[in-house]
C-alpha cells in the first residue's frame, strides 16, 4: 500500500463517513493544547471530496487543534473500507474503547461487509472474537438506538455506556420496553450491580406473576 507523510492544514481533514464517532478526551486535548501533536494523524483521499482527507485515526488530536493550523499527516492511499476498520482497530488498541464505542464499532464493520450471510463470522475473524461476542455487541449497539428513542435523561445513558459486555448484553434481551428502561435506571443508579444481581431484578420485572400482580392492582384502584 502507498503511503506519504506530509503536512495538511486540519480544515481539509474531515472525520470518517464509516467509523463511529469516539467520546471525547479531556486529557488528550490538553496534551495538544500543551505538547502539540505527537504522533501523525492517519488519514486517506477522502472518497467524497477533492483535496480533501478522511480520518482513519487521530478524531481526537484534529478536534483539539485550530483549523488553520497545519498537521502531520500519513496518507494512506487506495485504502478500502475493510481497511479503515482493520487499521481502526490496531491502532485503538492505544487508548480502549467503552462497551458503547466498540458495541457501534463491531457494527458499523459488519455493515461494510459485501454480504449479509457470514458478515459477523467474517468481522470476528479479522478482529480476532468469537462470533458471539460480536454477535453480543450487535445487540447492544441495538440497545443503545432503543434507549435513545425514549426520554431518558444524559445521565442515566452515559452511566450505561461504561457498563461490562455481559450486563449489557442481559439487558439487550429483555423486550418489553417499560421493563428494559426501569433496568436500565437501577443499573445506572447501581454501577457495580453484579450481574447475578442484574439477572435477579430483570427476571423479577418481566415475570408473568408480576404482569398478574399489576394488572390485579390496577383492578383495586378502578374500584
Amino acid at each position: 500500500m502507498k503511503r506519504k507523510f506530509m503536512y495538511v492544514e486540519a480544515a481539509k481533514l474531515h472525520p470518517s463517513t464509516i467509523l463511529p464517532k469516539r467520546e471525547v478526551d479531556k486529557q488528550l486535548e490538553e496534551s495538544v493544547n500543551r505538547e502539540g501533536i505527537q504522533l501523525p494523524i492517519i488519514v486517506r483521499p477522502s472518497p467524497h471530496e477533492d483535496d480533501k482527507y478522511e480520518i482513519i485515526d487521530g478524531h481526537g488530536r484534529h478536534e483539539s487543534i485550530q483549523s488553520n493550523r497545519k498537521v502531520l499527516v500519513d496518507v494512506r492511499y487506495g485504502l478500502d473500507d475493510e481497511g479503515v476498520f482493520r487499521i481502526s482497530e490496531a491502532t485503538f488498541k492505544r487508548k480502549p474503547r467503552t462497551t458503547y464505542e466498540r458495541a457501534f464499532f463491531y457494527n458499523n464493520w459488519v455493515k461494510t461487509q459485501p454480504e449479509s450471510q457470514g458478515a459477523q463470522k467474517r468481522v470476528a475473524k479479522m478482529a480476532n472474537l468469537s462470533e458471539a461476542e460480536v454477535s453480543h455487541y450487535l445487540s447492544i449497539s441495538r440497545l443503545f438506538i432503543r434507549l435513545g428513542s425514549h426520554s431518558i435523561t444524559m445521565s442515566i445513558f452515559n452511566a450505561l455506556k461504561n457498563q461490562g459486555v455481559n450486563k449489557l448484553y442481559a439487558l439487550a434481551k429483555v423486550e418489553d420496553e417499560s421493563a428494559m428502561l426501569e433496568v436500565a435506571a437501577k443499573m445506572a443508579e447501581n454501577a457495580n450491580m453484579p450481574l447475578e444481581e442484574l439477572k435477579d431484578l430483570i427476571e423479577e420485572r418481566t415475570s408473568p406473576m408480576r404482569e398478574i400482580q399489576e394488572l390485579l392492582e390496577d383492578d383495586e384502584e378502578d374500584e
